[in-house]
């Protein structure tokens, strides 16, 4: 009975381990609707906790087999929420010089990985429609990228997962 007990146990062991670094030894706390554009791309977005109880946000961008993380902290979460909530709120009038004084960000590190996400807007031209763009770089010296586009109509879904993977966080008494 005590064999069968200790081989439960660590077959139980051996299964929560998988998941848990799945997520970059995060704790898991929620998770966004993903997001999927024409080209294949997906953007997803994670709120965790850190073994340190500090609230991190992951946006796990894929396609085909590259994926590259990118982690926020409180101030840079709050920042990018912003940025995103201004580009739903004045899709008309806003513009490429908008992004200008962005550049790019520069991740949290997580696991002694970083990785860089730029946003911009292309097009809004009588030949492209408006279109937000989202990059991120990784990987062994930043040699992954994922781009992901989003027009009016997803950039106003994008900001209600924002919503909701702050509402994970504040949940669980972050930020």
């Amino acid at each position: 009975m005590t064999r069968i007990c200790s081989l439960l146990l660590v077959a139980l062991l051996l299964a929560v381990a998988p998941a848990h670094a799945q997520y970059d030894g995060l704790t898991l706390l929620g998770a966004g609707d993903p997001f999927r554009d024409e080209s294949g791309a997906t953007l997803t977005l994670y709120g965790f906790k850190t073994k340190y109880q500090e609230p991190i946000v992951g946006f796990y961008f894929t396609k085909g087999d590259t994926q590259v993380r990118f982690y926020a902290n409180a101030a840079t979460w709050d920042k990018l929420k912003q940025l995103f909530i201004k580009t739903r709120d004045q899709w008309a009038t806003i513009g490429a010089t908008d992004f200008a004084m962005m550049g790019s960000v520069k991740s949290y590190r997580i696991a002694n990985k970083t990785s860089i996400m730029r946003v911009s807007i292309e097009g809004s031209n009588p030949l492209q429609g408006k279109q937000l763009l989202i990059s991120a770089m990784g990987g062994p010296s930043q040699i992954e990228r994922v781009f992901v586009d989003m027009d009016q109509q997803n950039v106003a879904g994008f900001v209600e997962q924002l919503y909701r993977v702050d509402g994970y966080l504040k949940g669980a008494g972050g930020q």
